[in-house]
């Protein structure tokens, strides 16, 4: 298990709706895409802070500038899952059991 402060920002909250799909649409109201999700964009938006976006292939390059680009990694079953965090340094998100929330730098230590 990875010591507290090994993992970047916290993926998102708690949520029984975890879907492997793309969460782009055209407008707030619009649904969204629903595609099967291939990578996972973190961005840093002016509007929303860290975000980080599920998306399909066609959709990849808009989830890319959504906000300064910071990682990106292939989207697997356990991203956005409760309790998983963004993993710089395996280039995935993980599952973190250690229960502490990690140590973060500046601004990577908002939800994303």
């Amino acid at each position: 298990m990875a010591e507290a402060g090994a993992f970047g920002p916290r993926v998102g909250p708690a949520s029984n709706e975890h879907r492997a799909v793309c969460g782009y649409s055209d407008t707030p109201a619009a649904p969204l895409c629903e595609a099967p999700a291939s990578q996972h964009v973190l961005a840093d938006s002016p509007q929303y802070g860290l975000v980080s976006l599920a998306a399909c292939p066609s959709h990849l390059a808009i989830a890319r500038i959504a906000g300064r680009f910071l990682d990106e990694h292939q989207h697997t079953g356990v991203c956005g899952l409760p309790g998983t965090r963004w993993s710089f340094d395996e280039d995935a998100c993980v599952i973190d059991g250690s229960g502490v929330e990690p140590e973060l730098e500046g601004n990577r230590g908002a939800y994303a």
